[in-house]
């Protein structure tokens, strides 16, 4: 720790060897224990955590995890290269979202994936490949989204027996993939040559994130998760908040915004600032808001702010361009009323900074256009903050309208903006959402998207699919096809039989 790091908290220490996120700074420093998860995990769930694990040592099993990004990843991971990011970033994740521009300027060149290739190549061979250990010692590895799954046939070529899991984390517009001679056809033509050699896909449970070719016996439904006791969820008290708060004003003087009053409330939206987010729309609701305020002549000092903020990520170039555009609208007609009181902010990797300023909003927004399964719903709800987002892929999964916030439809800001009227002016509203999510019913709804829940899905995958015997196997993992044509990318739950990891060690 350095006091001029923010917040004084640990840096993330990676190994020069092998390119691998250290945990707990390479045990140098601890968190939390065991028995910390135990008391606020369900009771039948930890039983199975435990058994799992329990097979799992007494297997000797070894699974690794591949990301392309140390922070929100971890595991093992590439070193960063911005031709490829641009590349992952605009001509993988945006066109498979279906929010790049339908332009050349999206469109895969050979140049482009013949450095892709070489890039994945190039971390295997230097980091992870013969000779090495971390792939030959492998019983399963996860790769994690498209940025990495170049390197899945050299991983069957240097340990055959490996199984390989493929996480899909992100939105994939199934139905454009579906198009002939769309871009998202042939972006996902070229990746499916690479994640077809994978044993299992994972997906968000929404019908139209699965694209086309994946046979659905070799598909599992999983939630993204975030942990209620690391720093973005657990509880701080009051001067905790307040350091942390002083701390988030210090990147707006930093930044040239608006910093937190005192005396006022705020609504927030705590994303990366990227094209999906949804980022101009929050700025035209607030300003809809603001201007009903003024019409109804609520004080200034009583009509809350606004916070958009959120981390960067080294694998992706947007953020400087959304955020600049943000700028932008703040800088334009009509947005004068709203000005000095949005705090618009990148944010560093410090999560109790976060954690703080969402804890203390009074309405969180997330609307975002597109969407995997936004775990800054979850972190929300948890500090019993009512939501308003858009419905949109997994979100309406995790939101339940009209209990633990609203959802509204894409694009219509004027509703959004009255909601945040009608949460701000009638306080006993407010109070009942916000019991509402500290009752024991919610409570144990959040308990599917926290680790504890997902390192049992994940023990439970491994141990099936390991290959040195044991009690369950691969067979175990039958899912029903799909009837063709049911791509939904707009908020339909999933509804033709497939499964959730936890249902088959969920009885």
């Amino acid at each position: 720790m350095k006091p001029q790091f923010p917040g004084n908290i640990p840096r993330i220490k990676i190994s020069s060897e092998e390119n691998e996120v250290c945990v707990d700074m390479d045990n140098h420093c601890f968190m939390v224990t065991l028995e910390n998860y135990r008391v606020t995990t369900r009771q039948s769930v930890w039983k199975k955590l435990i058994e799992l694990a329990d097979e799992f040592k007494k297997r000797n099993l070894r699974y690794c995890y591949f990301s392309s990004t140390p922070q929100g990843g971890g595991g093992y991971v590439a070193k960063p290269m911005p031709e490829v990011f641009v590349i992952t970033k605009r001509k993988f994740h945006n066109v498979l979202q279906g929010v790049a521009p339908n332009t050349d300027e999206s469109r895969l060149t050979d140049e482009d994936k013949d450095l892709w290739v070489r890039w994945c190549n190039d971390n295997f061979d230097r980091y992870w490949g013969e000779n090495t250990g971390v792939v030959q010692k492998a019983d399963v590895i996860i790769i994690d989204d498209p940025q990495l799954c170049a390197i899945i046939p050299s991983i069957k070529r240097v340990n055959p027996k490996c199984r390989i899991i493929y996480r899909s984390h992100i939105e994939i517009r199934a139905d454009l993939i579906a198009q002939e001679g769309s871009l998202q056809k042939e972006v996902w033509d070229f990746l499916f040559s690479f994640i077809s050699k994978a044993d299992m896909f994972i997906s968000h449970p929404i019908s139209g994130f699965i694209p086309p070719y994946i046979p659905l016996s070799k598909v599992g439904l999983m939630p993204a998760a975030t942990d209620q006791l690391d720093g973005l969820n657990k509880f701080l008290d009051e001067p905790d908040v307040q350091y942390y708060r002083n701390v988030f004003n210090r990147y707006c003087e930093d930044q040239c915004s608006p910093q937190l009053k005192p005396k006022r409330s705020y609504f927030i939206q705590v994303s990366r600032f990227d094209p999906s987010k949804g980022i101009p729309d929050v700025l035209e609701a607030y300003r809809i808001f603001k201007s009903k305020c003024l019409e109804m002549r609520v004080q200034e000092i009583n009509i809350p702010q606004l916070v958009i903020c959120g981390n960067g990520s080294i694998d992706d170039p947007d953020g400087n361009v959304v955020y600049d555009e943000a700028v932008s609208i703040l800088c334009s007609p009509g947005y004068e009323i709203v000005r000095e009181d949005v705090c618009l902010v990148r944010v560093p990797h410090c999560d109790q900074v976060l954690n703080s300023i969402l804890r203390g909003a009074i309405v969180a927004l997330q609307l975002s256009h597109r969407e995997g399964f936004e775990v800054k719903v979850t972190e929300a709800l948890a500090k019993q903050v009512p939501v308003i987002a858009y419905r949109t892929g997994g979100i309406p999964l995790q939101l339940e309208n009209d209990i633990s916030g609203y959802l509204v439809e894409p694009g219509n800001v004027k509703k959004v903006a009255d909601l945040l009227y009608e949460l701000f002016s009638d306080v006993t509203l407010h109070r009942k959402i916000a019991g509402k999510l500290r009752g024991e019913e919610q409570v144990l709804r959040r308990q599917e998207y926290y680790t504890t829940f997902q390192s049992t899905n994940w023990l439970y995958l491994v141990n099936c699919l390991a290959y040195k015997g044991g009690s369950v196997k691969p067979e175990d993992l039958p899912l029903k096809a799909p009837d063709e044509g049911t791509y939904d990318c707009n908020g339909k739950i999933i509804d033709w039989g497939a499964k959730y990891v936890k249902d088959f060690w969920a009885k």
